[in-house]
Parts: C-alpha cells; structure tokens; sequence
C-alpha cells in the first residue's frame, strides 16, 4: 500500500508541476476587483466573450489554484475570489424567488468548467451545476461566516469528489490564501520569544493572563483563546534539539504558541502536502533528518513516529474540516513522513 501511495504522489506532483510550469511572475501581479453587484456580474459575463479578456482571466484563475489538485476545491476557492458573499445570496439556480438565476450566465458557467479541470480532473456542465446547486442553496449562510470561521468545501454524496480547505478573499492580487482552518479566533500579541537549542527564551519574563475573547453571537463557533506570546522556531541543529523541543511541547501552551507559528510559517500555503514540506524543512536541519526513520526498527535510525508532539505539529499543519469538524489526517502525515524519510537515505545512499 505504501508504494501505492507513492506512486499516486509522485504522479500528482508531476502532473501539478506539468500545468503550472508555462506561469510567470507577471501571473502573481495580476489583480481582479470582486464582483458586488448584479451590474459587475453582467459585465463580467460579457467581457468573458472577448478571447484576450478570458485567456486573461484564465492566466489568473491557474495561478490562483496553481497548487489544487481537486476540482470541486478549485471551484470552491475561485467562488469566493469572483463573488462578493453577499451577492451571491442574490442569486439562486434557476431565479426561484425573484432572485437572479445564475443558469443563464453562460460564460460564467463555462469559466468553472475551466476552473474545475486540470491535467488530472476533468469538469464538465453537470459538475459545476451540481456545484453551484450546492452554493447556492447555502449562500445566505456562508454571508455570515466571520473572517475566522473558515469557508471550506463540505464533503457531499458526488463521486470522486474531495473536501478540503479555502478561504474567502476580497478584490485579492491573486491571493496566497490564509489556510488557519481550526476554527479559532486570531491571536494579537505585543511579545515574542524564541525556542532554540536552549529552549523558548521569553522577551517577557512574567507574562499575565490576557483578557479572553469570545466569538460574536450569531456566530458558527464560539472558541476562546488566551492571548499569548508569539515564538520564532529555528531549525533543529542536533538531536538533543531535538528531544529539547519534543519535551517543550509537552506543555499546552508551548504548543499551542507553535501551532500559532505553524500558521503563519505555513498557512498561507493552499496544498496540505506542500505545507508539510515546508514545515519539515523549518522544523529540522535535513543532517539531522537523516539520524530518523518512520518506522524501521532494523534501520538503528531513531524512530520519528516516537515523537509524538513533533508529528502532531504536521497533523496540525495538514487539518481539514468535515462538516465543521476539524479532522486529523494521521494516515497521511505517516505517508508523508515515511515518503520523505525514505527519499532522504535513498539519497544518501
């Protein structure tokens, strides 16, 4: 099974690096002001009828969702960078209501189907009327997610379809998208401090207990979160670093301090796979990473499954939400960890 799941990584990797490798830097720059009004839609929709205009917007559109591998994220995440939230409860499928019927927008229609499909998906009209039959009919509720209680795409009874994370973005330059998916109100801090080979040095040595916050009523979740301290993490030099940090996050708050670095080292990273590797390379020195296996008790290498704090950090970083549920992917961050560390003594050997 291992090798199985290899092989379809190794062939997603390819597949995604194959349809963003024709994307310049002139693609990051490219802007698209959110459409608010039923007036900006109609203009939308006609200027999607002049070829440069659209091969415009599909340039923005690749490197939007450059990362994305599925289809229904794809369009998920592009919905909420095209369409005000507000507006969109404007609109129904068919105009049911005296609301606006999103069916008779053709070319808007016909630019998901793009969105939808890359070199490994294809996205035809049923999918995207299926897609928007499903965001239509929870438009009103989405218009009152706050900025905190992330817009995901919930998993639904479609075949070959896959949940995963987004973020609603306003009149974006074609976003790297905030991916804080545990829905938890954002910390403000006025202090940091360090962990290092001598352990977390704080920059304030006694440090109250802030106010907490609590979500606004109305609200989907109503989290509360002590204020604390922001950390820098620097990379592992040593194993006993280590073993140092593994027993630093033996503490709630140490760790919830390096899940708040987790988010801003990482979150602004949209694929999950991505987002551990990143992680992996800020966490510890690749010198040290070779002193580790996954499992391999023949290997004499010590056993990375056996720091259970460190590992958590990546089921930390890789989340998803299932129905407003936070859901840890504990298989794969093993086949990420046991895809890695294999690679790494493959390559010094």
């Amino acid at each position: 099974m291992y090798q199985v799941n290899r092989s379809i990584h190794t062939l997603l990797d390819k597949k995604m690096n194959e349809s963003c490798e024709n994307l310049s830097d002139d693609d990051e720059d490219q802007t698209f002001d959110l459409l608010t009004s039923v007036e900006e839609v109609e203009n939308f929709e006609e200027r999607l009828k002049d070829e440069t205009y659209l091969n415009k917007i599909h340039r923005w559109v690749d490197y939007c969702v450059r990362f994305e591998s599925s289809g229904h994220f794809r369009m998920h995440k592009m919905l909420d960078l095209i369409f005000d939230r507000k507006l969109l409860a404007k609109f129904s499928w068919s105009g049911r209501n005296k609301q606006l019927p999103m069916k008779h927008y053709e070319n808007i229609l016909k630019l998901f189907e793009y969105i939808g499909t890359n070199s490994i998906e294809h996205v035809n009209r049923d999918d995207v009327t299926t897609f928007f039959l499903n965001k239509l009919k929870h438009a009103q509720y989405r218009v009152n997610l706050r900025s905190f209680a992330m817009s995901v795409p919930k998993k639904r009874k479609h075949p070959n379809k896959r949940s995963d994370q987004g973020q609603a973005s306003k009149s974006k330059k074609c976003p790297a998208e905030e991916i804080s998916n545990a829905p938890e109100l954002n910390v403000s801090n006025e202090s940091t401090s360090k962990i290092s080979a001598v352990g977390i040095e704080q920059s304030i040595p006694n440090i109250e207990k802030r106010p907490v916050s609590i979500a606004p009523a109305g609200t989907s979740y109503a989290f509360i979160k002590e204020i604390l301290p922001e950390i820098d993490i620097a990379p592992a030099q040593s194993l006993a670093q280590m073993d140092e940090f593994e027993t630093e996050l033996n503490d709630e708050k140490r760790k919830k301090q390096a899940q708040s670095w987790v988010d801003r080292t990482v979150g602004q990273i949209a694929d999950a796979e991505q987002r551990m590797k990143v992680l992996l390379e800020r966490l510890i020195d690749k010198n040290v990473l070779l002193n580790f296996c996954w499992t391999d008790t023949t290997s004499g290498k010590r056993r990375l499954d056996q720091y259970k704090n460190f590992v958590r950090l990546f089921e930390y970083a890789s989340r998803t939400m299932l129905f407003n549920t936070v859901v840890f992917n504990h298989g794969f961050v093993a086949s990420f960890f046991a895809k890695t560390l294999d690679y790494v003594a493959q390559q010094v050997g």
